[in-house]
């Protein structure tokens, strides 16, 4: 299923979470030595400049490799540049293959530049071969997309995955008529809350469970999900694109169908993140919160406008910059279980981690020591028999 070695995605769990809990000092240097000895990765990582490096050196070999394919076929390239696109896009996939399983890249750039461009020009070369309709392209980018998931554990493939299910859903809206036109925000709305729960209900805090390989797709469906919700059913959103894509020809001030809904809707989901963030002391929601704040005051001022819009980006800017200093001091000190620091449901993880490197310590320093091994016994039963 996974690309990628299962027991050391396993382990890098358990690292990661490990030196989590060493940053915030509930684990010593030993201990965590100790961690990073029993759970061996041997996945090659480097560093993030030098991943983006790394992606970009490929991209050019990429370009310029598939140039020189191209040259193979100048002589007949208006017929075979389909081909082409499709050929260059199965070789992509299997040096994808072939860096994962023989050279163990994992996250390094080079990964990631390999499967983006195979998605894309397999794509490209499905659509250029039998000309689909939008609503079965967005179908086999879906179906292209989850498979990309489900072996490679990409969060962008996530994003493109729920973007093409959600395109899917829409053009197939549109197929059954007019009055599906007005149903697709709340029908785009419902498919996002599904997707949240979707979400929510396969994530799993076990690091031996297949799933928990998956949970940073999982966390980020989560906040495409959240982000979803809020722009399927924005005003802005939904009249602009209505007004474009339905050929609705609305005037200046004039509103949508249900236009009441979709301002509510604008003004209510931050507010109800926001305060179920904080409720939850979950911190996905408090910053998706906060920032739909910003596309709610933006929406207003669209339609609204009382001052210029250098002057609400300069309130707002100094707002939240104000905002953020005084609750970073004010937090300092935990106050009803909120803190600028990490939450230490975080590393509830990490004393499992502590709990098995004392036992493999113990384990390996109990042993007896040679002279000092109990047996016999002939002095009133006692197991002495001159040997202690």
């Amino acid at each position: 299923m996974i690309a990628y070695n299962e027991h050391w995605m396993s382990n890098l769990a358990v690292v990661n979470v490990s030196r989590e809990a060493f940053d915030a000092g509930l684990l010593g240097k030993e201990e965590m030595s100790a961690v990073e000895t029993h759970y061996s990765i041997g996945f090659y990582t480097p560093h993030f400049v030098i991943r983006i490096g790394l992606f970009l050196l490929c991209l050019v070999i990429l370009l310029f490799s598939f140039g020189l394919f191209a040259l193979l076929f100048m002589s007949n390239i208006e017929h075979a540049y389909t081909g082409l696109l499709l050929a260059f896009s199965i070789l992509c996939f299997i040096a994808l293959e072939i860096m994962i399983n023989r050279k163990k890249h994992f996250c390094s750039g080079v990964d990631d530049a390999l499967l983006y461009v195979g998605y894309i020009l397999f794509l490209v070369s499905i659509f250029l071969l039998i000309q689909p309709s939008e609503m079965v392209l967005s179908g086999l980018a879906f179906m292209i997309s989850l498979a990309a998931v489900i072996r490679y554990a990409d969060r962008l493939m996530v994003l493109l995955a729920f973007l093409s299910l959600g395109g899917f859903l829409f053009y197939g809206a549109i197929e059954f008529g007019s009055l599906m036109k007005f149903i697709i925000p709340f029908l785009l709305m419902v498919y996002s809350v599904l997707c949240y729960f979707f979400s929510q209900r396969f994530k799993s805090p076990d690091h031996n469970n297949t799933l928990n390989i998956y949970t940073n797709c999982l966390q980020f469906l989560k906040i495409v999900s959240l982000l979803g919700i809020y722009i399927s059913v924005n005003y802005w959103v939904v009249r602009e694109l209505s007004n474009i894509m339905f050929n609705l020809q609305l005037q200046t001030g004039q509103s949508i169908p249900f236009g009441w809904f979709f301002w509510i809707t604008t003004l209510l989901i931050p507010t109800w993140y926001i305060l179920y963030g904080i409720k939850k002391k979950d911190r996905i929601f408090l910053r998706i919160g906060m920032c739909l704040v910003a596309a709610m005051i933006i929406t207003i001022r669209y339609y609204y406008p009382l001052f210029g819009i250098e002057w609400w980006m300069s309130a707002a800017g100094f707002g939240m910059i104000s905002a953020s200093w005084l609750l970073i001091r004010y937090l300092r000190i935990p106050r009803n279980g909120f803190t600028d620091r990490q939450e230490p449901g975080k590393y509830a993880d990490a004393s499992q981690s502590e709990s098995l490197v004392q036992a493999e310590t113990f384990s390996s320093t109990n042993n007896p020591v040679d002279g000092t091994s109990f047996g016999g016994g002939s002095f009133g039963g006692g197991g002495s028999t001159g040997t202690f």
